[in-house]
């Protein structure tokens, strides 16, 4: 009434849109039929309903906030820490899931995914679920959204130049790098110039700390935590074909540059967290 009120004010001319009075679609129904019928017996009921609408948006808010302080508390990069969230309570798990997996999936979780968590994911035991293009598994006590299937084949020995900071696509495997320039702690940028990507090979080795043995790295991957479905990517080489960086691991103590050295910091990302950088990147561009 207000609108049209205005454009007969301003003398404006419109055009009815015949849907408007289909009473298919139930938002005619509703305003032709029930809205009429609720005013007529309840005279603030519209002031009514929208108080109530308003309570319950405050609602919302002060339940999304605690469920985000609450994720921040029991989840990290590694997934959902499932001992620490069952400690809270049903509400509060339920609320945390919902943040986490919006925040996650990058979209609003189906409320059937949320109710099967609450009642299937525990500490014991390793399941997984459908969400989106991937799957969340549970694996040692966390909760991850993880890749579904692999590369098809081995894709080969490639060679890359991963010494220049950005996002670098690798087709062949499915993802890209996110290649950063670091202080410390990240390979030499020169021998970054010319690294060979491959698939894991049974004598592969990886040291996690300078003062640390080398050792398999399905022992690595196991002390770790690293649920199978995240061991999935190449492995980076030197020239003589030692792992330098491992997905899932991070870099070898053995190919951290000196200090003082030009060094770039390697992390890999499987399709889907490749895309959703690529995004943001490009909004940052924007």
């Amino acid at each position: 009434e207000a609108i049209e009120a205005y454009a007969r004010q301003h003398r404006l001319r419109w055009v009815d849109d015949d849907s408007n009075a289909d009473e298919r679609f139930a938002r005619n129904r509703l305003r032709l039929r029930v809205w009429p019928a609720l005013v007529a017996a309840f005279d603030d009921a519209e002031a009514a309903l929208a108080a109530a609408a308003a309570r319950s948006a405050h609602a919302s808010a002060v339940l999304d906030e605690v469920g985000a302080s609450d994720a921040a508390m029991v989840a990290g990069d590694d997934g959902l820490d499932l001992a620490a969230w069952q400690r809270l309570s049903l509400p509060r798990r339920r609320q945390v899931l919902v943040s986490w997996l919006r925040q996650t999936l990058a979209a609003a979780p189906p409320s059937s995914l949320v109710e099967r968590l609450l009642r299937e994911a525990t500490v014991d035991g390793h399941r997984s679920w459908p969400a989106a293009d991937r799957e969340l598994r549970s694996y040692h006590g966390r909760l991850q959204w993880v890749p579904i299937a692999s590369p098809d084949g081995d894709p080969g020995r490639l060679v890359v130049d991963l010494s220049h900071p950005g996002l670098h696509e690798v087709a062949a495997w499915r993802g890209a790098f996110r290649v950063d320039a670091v202080a410390h702690g990240g390979i030499p940028a020169a021998a970054a110039a010319r690294l060979v990507l491959r698939a894991r090979s049974a004598g592969d080795t990886f040291q996690a700390g300078p003062r640390r043995p080398a050792r398999s790295l399905k022992l690595q991957y196991q002390a770790s935590g690293i649920a199978p479905a995240l061991r999935r990517g190449p492995i980076v080489c030197g020239n003589d074909d030692a792992p330098v960086f491992v997905p899932g691991l991070g870099i070898d103590a053995r190919a951290v540059a000196p200090r003082g050295e030009a060094q770039v910091a390697l992390a890999w990302l499987p399709a889907h967290d490749a895309e959703r950088a690529s995004e943001s990147q490009g909004e940052g561009s924007r």
